[in-house]
């Protein structure tokens, strides 16, 4: 009895892995894997001799490189970025009021904007690769993009401690999903000399969470 179950045995261990690698390779669904560099925050000098009108103001400006994998068997498509700027409590991770958000604009050819990142109008005249829109990754396909995130004009420099989030929405959720939280601070002393450029660039430092620390 036991010579006829060794054979019955190995072909339903073939057939579950057959129906597997077929689940694997035809059905499975988007799956996508994502890699990112730390943002950096840019504001850029704007006044009025550059607007025409009156008084000085500054438009944020963050950039990051992403690269996107698509692990799965199914074409899927990315909708949005958005980063959400708030500012917390010093030394409580929570945040107040003050939000507003960072919105996917632009891709860019990284190696010409680096050239001219302090330069705003020769980056978008010459760097520009095209406008931010959502797009499909391909099974098993990679993509590289250089994403420019911006939100409305700064007239006055926040001040304080701030928390950046990245989120992301594809079609792996209806929801946005958390990527990663950056911090860093604007100190009174820090926006006086900020001010006195035409434009700057300050790296964010990674959150840590409870397990990371």
């Amino acid at each position: 009895m036991g010579f006829f179950i060794i054979p019955i045995f190995i072909s339903v261990v073939s057939l579950c892995v057959s129906l597997y690698s077929l689940w694997k390779i035809h059905l499975s669904s988007f799956k996508l894997l994502i890699s990112f560099g730390d943002p950096k925050l840019k504001a850029y000098k704007i006044t009025p001799q550059i607007s025409g009108g009156k008084g000085v103001w500054y438009i944020p400006s963050i950039d990051i490189p992403f690269t996107f994998i698509n692990t799965g068997a199914k074409p899927g498509k990315v909708t949005n970025l958005r980063i959400i700027f708030s500012k917390t409590s010093k030394g409580i991770n929570k945040t107040s009021k003050y939000e507003e958000t960072f919105e996917a604009r632009w891709c860019v050819h990284y190696e010409d904007y680096n050239k001219k990142r302090h330069e705003r109008f020769m980056w978008l005249s010459e760097s520009i690769e095209h406008e931010w829109y959502p797009f499909f990754v391909q099974p098993k396909e990679s993509l590289t993009k250089h994403v420019i995130l911006e939100s409305s004009r700064w007239d006055e420099f926040p001040k304080g401690n701030f928390q950046i989030k990245l989120e992301i929405m594809s079609d792996e959720s209806d929801e946005w999903k958390e990527l990663e939280k950056y911090e860093f601070t604007l100190d009174k002393f820090t926006v006086s000399q900020l001010k006195k450029k035409s434009s700057f660039c300050l790296p964010c430092k990674k959150l840590l969470t409870q397990d990371e620390l």
